[in-house]
């Protein structure tokens, strides 16, 4: 999971490389991105009570401690094998 200035330095790496990353979603989803002004997790899409699509995996989501993280996979080419799972937190401000 990258935090702080783990964030900072991947974004600058990120950047320096000319890399892209997009983000796939339902409709319904991304309006609910709109309407919070980014991609939040899934924790803060239910406790804003906004619409999400349901996955197979939100029960173990929640079990293993990533509902309340953003789940971002990234193209493997652009940041090697071993990093194609980046797990960011975002917090309310």
């Amino acid at each position: 999971m990258f935090q702080g200035k783990d964030i900072e330095e991947l974004v600058k790496l990120l950047e320096a490389r000319e890399a892209s990353l997009f983000h796939a979603c339902q409709f319904a989803d991304f309006q609910s991105y709109l309407t919070i002004g980014g991609i939040p997790s899934r924790a803060r899409l239910e406790a804003d009570q906004q619409a999400f699509t349901a996955f197979e995996t939100d029960e173990s989501d929640r079990h293993k401690g990533v509902w309340d993280k953003v789940r971002t996979y990234a193209v493997e080419r652009e940041l090697g094998e071993d990093s194609a799972l980046i797990h960011v937190q975002l917090r309310k401000s």
